[in-house]
């Protein structure tokens, strides 16, 4: 018998920045360096820290987040 493996499994980034990169995004949106590494993992953030940290990207020059997933309505 094997033991288990109780590691959780590294997350797939779509796009890989930097630390430095990553820094550079959090400063210029006003928001914490893991809030920013959540965002580029496809993990929810909030709509108004998302914006905030796509257009810090844009302004300097780097590739931004993959967009929201929209949460369904229930009928």
């Amino acid at each position: 018998m094997t033991p288990l493996d109780t590691t959780a499994p590294e997350p797939t980034r779509l796009v890989k920045l930097s630390p430095h990169d990553v820094r550079r995004i959090a400063v210029a949106a006003f928001k914490d360096d893991r809030t920013v590494t959540r965002a580029y993992d496809g993990e929810p953030v909030q709509p108004m820290t998302h914006a905030a940290i796509v257009d810090a990207a844009q302004r300097c020059g780097l590739p931004v987040p993959p967009p929201l997933a929209r949460a369904r309505r229930a009928a």
